[in-house]
């Protein structure tokens, strides 16, 4: 995968589908499944949103995929790993800008057999050698979070690009993860302060 920016506008090619746009230009192109996967997972790339920095009052901001893949974010960023607790979108996107990769699940906490699902394929990644830091353990470069507002089970979300399944395929959930791993505008695995 590869993404690449001249004059405002981002393009994303991943599997052989181009995506561009700006801010104003809607998501293009249709769902695309993943080959040989389980759960209906399917991907699809979004353009990415001006991504400002919000005040912590500020309303909820509008994105264009579900789960949000770029846009306006606090400036405050969750900490790498799995949660139980919902993580709000507008910190998580900011994850996101940094390089990371968002995996969600459609249930209310941590217990539901969904995101144990989850939780185990978060524990067959690869780390992530950007945060591999002095003092700091190897870890995977993800928020793992329930997300009440999903259109499906299981999603995923990276800078400009979204995944979603009908249930947990690990296989594509980690081909998801390698693929769109560290391809944003910021590039790093410092350690965020939510919750």
């Amino acid at each position: 995968m590869s993404v690449w920016s001249a004059r405002g506008v981002w393009c994303l090619v991943t599997l052989g589908f181009v995506g561009c746009g700006t801010a104003e230009v809607p998501a293009t192109g249709p769902w695309q499944p993943i080959p040989g996967a389980r759960c209906n997972a399917r991907t699809r790339a979004f353009p990415a949103l001006d991504s400002p920095h919000l005040d912590a009052d500020a309303g909820e901001p509008a994105y264009n995929s579900n789960p949000p893949s770029s846009g306006p974010h606090e400036g405050r960023w969750a900490r790498w790993g799995g949660h139980t607790g919902a993580i709000p979108r507008r910190n998580y996107v900011h994850n996101l800008e940094h390089g990371g990769v968002v995996l969600a699940w459609r249930c209310a906490d941590g217990s539901c057999p969904t995101a144990r699902d989850v939780l185990a394929a978060l524990g067959t990644f690869p780390n992530d050698r950007a945060c591999d830091l002095p003092g700091v353990p190897a870890r995977p470069r993800v928020v793992a979070t329930p997300d009440p507002l999903l259109e499906s089970p299981v999603a995923a979300a990276a800078w400009g690009r979204v995944y979603q399944a009908d249930c947990v395929d690990a296989e594509s959930l980690r081909g998801f993860y390698v693929s769109a791993l560290a391809h944003a505008p910021e590039d790093t695995c410092a350690e965020g302060s939510v919750p």
